[in-house]
């Protein structure tokens, strides 16, 4: 997730540097993607990408991303207050555990 908001931060900084038109460009080049990605998944995957997309919107609008901010642990400003419960609907799998692995005979 980390790399994610770095990478829309780097985003942001670089559309904000653009004139207009470029930002226009940026944006519809941007939409285009996220419309072929979009085509090509599952229902279940489409629906997280796309929550994706409008929590990194929402993130944005807030100004809450800056790879810089931190507080004494690494963490960003406020990210357990925003995040906690986000959860709440979401079933989680927990997949089975994995055979043993075979140890050697000595």
């Amino acid at each position: 997730m980390k790399r994610i908001t770095d990478d829309l931060a780097w985003l942001v900084q670089r559309v904000q540097r653009l004139d207009l038109r470029s930002r226009i460009s940026a944006i519809s080049s941007v939409t285009s993607e996220l419309e072929e990605t979009l085509q090509k998944l599952d229902a279940r995957e489409a629906s997280l990408l796309e929550r994706l997309v409008r929590d990194a919107l929402a993130l944005v609008g807030q100004g809450n991303v800056s790879s810089n901010s931190a507080d004494s642990r690494g963490w960003p400003p406020g990210y357990f207050e925003q995040t906690a419960g986000s959860f709440a609907n979401e079933t989680l799998d927990i997949p089975d555990d994995p055979p043993p692995t075979a140890n050697p005979e000595w």
